[in-house]
């Protein structure tokens, strides 16, 4: 028989732009970094959450070998076209009404693992 686990998930902690998922004890921190203006996606933090009032174009610098990014659109008021410096396979993910991408690091460039970005 499958063993239920219990998750407690909260949001941004004092600001600090953090994600905690508690399970039964264990607790497991995620800082995130929030966007709603151009610029570049950050490669220190794991979670990249867009908020856009308009169309907007992002860049993502290549990673360290085994990296795992998330891309996450909260809200949507326009495009969000992130140009990556290497992208294995085509050269932009456009983030629309909700859209997410799970990145990996490898062999020089980013590979989308999932998500639904669109690629271009």
């Amino acid at each position: 028989m499958a063993t239920k686990k219990e998750y407690r998930v909260s949001g941004t902690a004092g600001g600090r732009g953090q994600l905690v998922i508690d399970s039964k004890g264990g607790q497991y921190v995620v800082n995130k970094q929030e966007i709603a203006l151009a610029g570049a996606v950050d490669i220190i933090n794991p979670l990249t959450e867009i908020t856009t009032v308009g169309a907007i174009d992002l860049t993502l610098a290549d990673g360290t070998e085994g990296q795992t990014k998330m891309i996450v659109m909260v809200v949507d008021g326009g495009d969000a076209t992130l140009t990556p410096a290497s992208l294995a396979v085509g050269t932009t993910l456009t983030f629309d009404n909700s859209d997410t991408a799970y990145l990996l690091f490898t062999q020089g460039a980013w590979y989308l693992l999932g998500g639904t970005a669109t690629v271009g």
